[in-house]
């Protein structure tokens, strides 16, 4: 059986991000948080950052909600490695994994 790359005609991060936790080697070189922080800043770049206020709660302000929630400064504008290597004692896998959780709590708030 052979599995097929989704195409995925969205300007809505939060779809996007669904998908990548689903079927990660479909759109990142490995399962790691500098992958996934390397991938989301192209997109960013490429869609622009108004695409970033689409969906509910606008994914634009979760850098700021996981800067007072996670208790944690970030690296730069959307860099989440930092910090969540820090926490995750340098494992990038788990570090990609505790990303997901944050956003999962993140999006609760909306």
């Amino acid at each position: 059986m052979t599995s097929e790359i989704p195409i995925i005609h969205t300007r809505i991060v939060y779809e996007v991000l669904d998908a990548i936790r689903v079927k990660h080697q479909f759109w990142l070189t490995e399962r790691s948080i500098r992958a996934l922080n390397n991938f989301l800043n192209g997109y960013i770049n490429c869609t622009g950052v108004g695409s970033l206020d689409v969906g509910h709660p606008p994914y634009s302000e979760f850098d700021l909600w996981f800067t007072m929630n996670a208790k944690h400064a970030l690296g730069g504008k959307y860099d989440y490695c930092t910090p969540l290597l820090k926490e995750c004692d340098g494992d990038e896998e788990r570090a990609f994994e505790r990303f997901f959780e944050y956003l999962d709590e993140y999006r609760k708030t909306g």
